[in-house]
């Protein structure tokens, strides 16, 4: 990334390069899946400045144009922690889940309903 940000003309193309590959899979996946936001997040995402308006762009050309109208694309808002802050999310509601289902199961076998 630094690199890239210094104008090195290797790390610039490399960056080129990444940003249409993502921009051909964010095509792929709102012709597959048909989603109405999807947010690039995560430790690249602090360089987003580098690949996002080009992949943005890529995916547009490519994507269905019914589908693409109606789907927001936009940097996670957690940012380069957007995927520990969903993890811990995920955790908390299985954790959640698994406690809702002992007292259930507490309280049933108990004859407490």
């Amino acid at each position: 990334m630094a690199a890239a940000e210094a104008r090195d003309p290797d790390a610039v193309l490399l960056m080129e390069n990444f940003a249409r590959m993502l921009g051909i899979g964010i095509a792929n996946y709102v012709n597959i899946f048909e989603p109405e936001r999807l947010a690039i997040g995560g430790g690249l995402s602090r360089a987003s400045d580098l690949f996002f308006d080009r992949a943005v762009q890529e995916a547009g050309a490519r994507a269905l144009p019914a589908l693409w109208k109606r789907t927001h694309v936009a940097l996670a808002e957690g940012g380069a922690d957007a995927g520990v802050i969903g993890a811990g999310l995920l955790a908390a509601l299985e954790l959640r889940r698994e406690r809702d289902t002992d007292l259930s199961t507490a309280t049933t076998s108990e004859g407490i309903e």
